[in-house]
């Protein structure tokens, strides 16, 4: 099942179920941001998980729409949330997961992208 995008093309279901599943870890985030372990973690971490949940729904918006820059930007939040979870001793190698599997998705659909 495909669905029209808001240009020429269309937007393959693939992209749609990944964007979905996107927004809806976004989504997920929020509780987070106001929690007592976000507070424990630090005051700067309820804040900074907002703002890369925001961030990360601007790359469900881009790639929604089928552009490329959606998934720059994407690599840019996955690099930056690696970095952080490193810095606070708290990176596994299995946090690259969810990450890997959704750019495979992404890219194989890289000559649709604009």
């Amino acid at each position: 099942m495909e669905q029209k995008t808001d240009g020429a093309g269309k937007r393959p279901a693939l992209i749609t179920g990944a964007c979905a599943i996107g927004v809806f870890g976004a989504v997920m985030t929020v509780p987070i941001v106001f929690s007592d372990g976000a507070l424990v973690i630090g005051g700067w971490y309820g804040p900074y998980l907002a703002g890369s949940a925001i961030a990360s729904t601007v790359c469900m918006i881009g790639l929604w729409k089928m552009r490329r820059w959606g998934l720059y930007l994407y690599a840019g939040v996955v690099a930056t949330n690696q970095v952080v979870m490193l810095s606070m001793d708290l990176w596994h190698i299995k946090m690259l997961l969810v990450p890997a599997v959704f750019a495979v998705i992404v890219l194989s659909q890289w000559g649709k992208l604009r």
